[in-house]
């Protein structure tokens, strides 16, 4: 497919909007998975979702990556605190992925087989 300008993604792709990360961006984010995310494949779908008690983190993160949308999960019991989960879909975690798999250490593999199994023919570009 054409892309709309070098290095530039083909004009039928579906946009994520995930920017460009800087090493900095991207190490503290691949932490973020690493520590407190998963990230799941599915067939030919994947993701990948952070949860979290501090809402605050969960919305810089969202802010650093201008994706992704936040859920709330209510306490089970009296004791329990609030807990968020940041998740990303698919065009989205495709684009994190590859920015962040150099920085990730525990998610590695796992990034790696979710990268593998999805279909990325029209976005094969972006390798």
């Amino acid at each position: 497919e054409k892309a709309t300008k070098l290095g530039g993604k083909p004009q039928n792709a579906i946009d994520s909007k995930v920017p460009l990360l800087d090493p900095e961006q991207k190490a503290y984010l691949a932490g973020g998975v690493d520590g407190e995310g998963c990230v799941y494949a599915s067939g030919n779908q994947i993701g990948i979702t952070i949860a979290h008690t501090n809402l605050r983190w969960l919305l810089d993160i969202q802010r650093m990556t201008r994706g992704g949308r936040i859920y709330e999960h209510k306490p089970r019991g009296a004791n329990w605190r609030p807990c968020w989960s940041l998740n990303f879909e698919k065009f989205e975690s495709i684009d994190i992925l590859k920015q962040i798999l150099a920085y990730l250490y525990i998610k590695k593999t796992k990034a790696l087989e979710a990268l593998t199994i999805v279909d990325l023919e029209p976005y094969k570009w972006i390798l």
